[in-house]
């Protein structure tokens, strides 16, 4: 069993979400939470971003790791507009086609050595 651990931007103490595996998708993790709350999400979006750096998780196909601390906002929008009841739903978010390091900027080349070690195995 692995814990994230979530907190509402004005609340005090961290809550808790526990789940089977090494990581969690964000879409899961904003799931749980309203349900834990007992929101309904009809007219406001929810905001997931990391605790020690406040960058925001933007994609709901991103994985968060066990035992990350992450800081939730309520967004408001127009009444009945909320997309967080698609979470409740069950609706998964689409596909994005560029994953992993691609994804996020980061270096993908792969050398000669590790070419030949995947070509070998």
């Amino acid at each position: 069993m692995s814990i994230i651990y979530y907190q509402f931007k004005g609340a005090i103490d961290f809550d808790t979400i526990t789940f089977d595996g090494p990581e969690i998708s964000v879409f899961d993790a904003k799931r749980e939470i309203l349900v834990a709350k007992k929101l309904k999400g009809n007219d406001f979006d929810l905001v997931v971003s990391q605790a020690g750096t406040g960058e925001d998780y933007t994609d709901d196909n991103v994985l968060i790791k066990r035992n990350t601390r992450i800081v939730v906002r309520r967004m408001p929008t127009r009444p009945g507009k909320g997309n967080a009841q698609r979470y409740l739903e069950g609706t998964a978010p689409s596909p994005q086609r560029n994953f992993g390091a691609a994804a996020r900027g980061l270096a993908t080349s792969v050398n000669g050595y590790e070419k030949l070690k995947i070509k070998d195995w």
